[in-house]
């Protein structure tokens, strides 16, 4: 029996002898795999926006009231959205899930305009000194996206702050997105303090035929569609007194989006592109989306998750009126003149350009329309820099109250899409339909009225 005893010891100690070993190998080799690729999530199996659907039902409950309660499975940056966000961006995320899972959002993720978009816009900031967590950030231009360039380089980058902070948009999203910028993988996407911006389609096209056609920054595409519009032959010389009054309009650029959305072969320019599209919000889960009509509010808000300290949170606070036209008014001028001279532009003469900067100060309602050109800041001035700093003083000088701005602002909106005819901005509707509806932005185009026939059945089917 003791031999008998001895020999059962002896196997039962070599069986849990190899088990161990086992185990120890198979972890060994996990680790190893999960360090290179990651740990596995269900957003990175998912397919199409139904199923991620189901992830946000697994992940999350709807109250009747809009807010998120979150479930065992919630993940922790959900955790901390619901501790630090505000409610409007909980209910608008709760939202924008429940519209995820709709026949519009189905359908329109799987029509033909989901490939006309570049997918490669993500950027990641490397996690250093203060966030607790790594930042991906989902770059949409025309909302915010230079702001917040700048801002995540100078958060990730303290010690460049000075320099960051006096960059150009050129720089901003060239050389250091260059030199800077990862891109997310989709792993980083779900499990980071991920973000996206939206704004209003209306106001942002809009901003964007200001700031690419108006001010010619897309020279080539600028002189094509005066060619179209106005009937002219290619080799028509445009006469050097004519450049200053010759505008292409807003619904000729309107035109040209519906024209790249409805083909095939075209890439639909990502300042005139959905911002549903360019994010994907119903594929991956951002942990927050915060609006364009809310920055001074929601800047803060996103200031406190990413654990800003006061010396650097000071400069990017934009509450501060100070701080907002200091970040604008020299980014207005130094890429828009640098762009002008590098596109050798043969019809605009330098102070056309200084002209379109000022009208665009008073479209954005920086300065009233009342206020006359200032000849005595940008005559004599060859530095765009110098030129920058005058006009920004001038204008913090001589800046409006917020509720005249915003009049001012609404009536150049108004006035640009009473030009434009019924047939295109239903088109301009169906392309940007599911902007509309996950975003709870209304279909009802800036000056027309709420109760519009046009727009009626549409405009019920958001909340804000």
């Amino acid at each position: 029996m003791d031999m008998q005893a001895f020999i059962m010891a002896y196997i039962w100690r070599k069986t849990i002898f190899r088990l161990f070993l086992s185990f120890t190998i198979i972890t060994c080799i996990a680790w190893v795999y999960f360090s290179l690729t990651g740990l596995p999530h269900l957003e990175t199996k998912r397919s199409g926006p139904s199923s991620k659907v189901l992830s946000a039902t697994k992940l999350t409950e709807v109250k009747a009231d809009g807010e998120i309660k979150p479930s065992s499975k919630t993940l922790s940056t959900t955790k901390l959205i619901e501790v630090k966000a505000d409610g409007e961006i909980k209910r608008r995320t709760a939202y924008m899930r429940s519209i995820c899972n709709t026949d519009v959002a189905k359908r329109y993720s799987n029509n033909f305009w989901s490939s006309l978009v570049k997918k490669d816009i993500y950027t990641y900031t490397p996690r250093e000194r203060f966030t607790s967590k790594d930042v991906c950030f989902c770059k949409i231009p025309k909302s915010g996206s230079t702001f917040w360039g700048r801002a995540l380089y100078m958060i990730s980058h303290p010690d460049l702050a000075d320099e960051i902070e006096r960059f150009s948009g050129l720089e901003v999203h060239g050389t250091l997105f260059n030199q800077r910028a990862i891109p997310c993988t989709d792993f980083m996407i779900n499990n980071s303090q991920s973000f996206m911006v939206t704004r209003n389609p209306w106001t942002r096209l809009y901003s964007a035929y200001i700031d690419k056609i108006y001010l010619v920054k897309y020279a080539e595409l600028t002189e094509s569609l005066l060619k179209t519009e106005d009937g002219l032959p290619d080799n028509k010389i445009i006469a050097e007194n004519d450049c200053q009054s010759r505008i292409v309009s807003f619904e000729c650029i309107l035109k040209q989006v519906i024209s790249w959305a409805s083909s095939r072969e075209n890439t639909l320019d990502s300042h005139f592109a959905p911002v549903s599209l360019l994010c994907d919000p119903c594929h991956y889960d951002y942990a927050f989306f915060i609006k364009q009509e809310r920055l001074e509010q929601e800047t803060n808000m996103a200031m406190d998750l990413f654990e800003i300290p006061g010396s650097l949170r000071s400069r990017l606070d934009m509450t501060q009126k100070k701080n907002y036209i200091q970040a604008t008014v020299p980014n207005l001028v130094k890429t828009t003149m640098s762009i002008f001279e590098s596109n050798n532009h043969s019809c605009l003469s330098k102070n056309d350009m200084y002209r379109r900067i000022w009208n665009v100060l008073q479209i954005n309602g920086h300065v009233s329309v009342d206020l006359a050109f200032p000849h005595q800041v940008f005559d004599n001035q060859e530095s765009f820099v110098v030129i920058a700093n005058a006009l920004t003083d001038y204008v913090l000088e001589n800046r409006i109250e917020s509720d005249a701005a915003e009049k001012q602002r609404n009536k150049f909106f108004e006035k640009a899409y009473a030009q434009v005819s019924l047939d295109v901005l239903r088109d301009v509707q169906r392309i940007f339909e599911l902007d509309f509806l996950l975003f709870g932005y209304r279909v009802t185009p800036p000056g027309f009225k709420e109760d519009d026939h046009m727009f009626k059945d549409a405009t019920a089917l958001t909340y804000t």
